[in-house]
């Protein structure tokens, strides 16, 4: 019985990244090839659009939340690497709110250690910055 449940909702969690792999693998446009779109950003020699503050902002609150529920939760299967992958992704998502805000990184790269990481969100949040 406990199997069965757990192989539905393992089921279901491979559908949902198959689903949003094809989404991905789709794209917005009506071209197949995600490697062609993302070739046509590179070979253009234009800038790469920097998603807005709006959306880092959102991404920081998401990202933060789901940090401080995998350290509180004990049954995640894989706890080690999704809560190494979503710290990853809140300091690059971080990095690029500071690149968005004007706030000097030096050569900084992620993943962050805990002093730096927390220098950058007091700055953030000294320039009005909420997450």
């Amino acid at each position: 019985m406990a199997g069965e449940r757990g192989q539905s909702a393992l089921g279901a969690v491979l559908r949902r990244w198959r689903e949003g792999l094809e989404r991905w693998w789709n794209g917005a446009d009506s071209r197949c090839d995600p490697l062609d779109r993302w070739w046509d950003t590179v070979d253009s020699g234009q800038a790469p659009v920097r998603p807005p503050i709006e959306r880092l902002a959102a991404d920081l609150h998401r990202l933060a939340g789901e940090s401080v529920r995998l350290h509180a939760d004990r049954r995640v299967s894989a706890r080690a690497f999704h809560l190494h992958v979503t710290e990853l992704a809140y300091d690059e998502t971080l990095l690029l709110a500071c690149g968005a805000l004007g706030v000097e990184t030096g050569t900084t790269t992620a993943p962050l250690g805990s002093t730096r990481r927390l220098e950058l969100e007091v700055e953030l949040a000294r320039l009005g910055l909420q997450w």
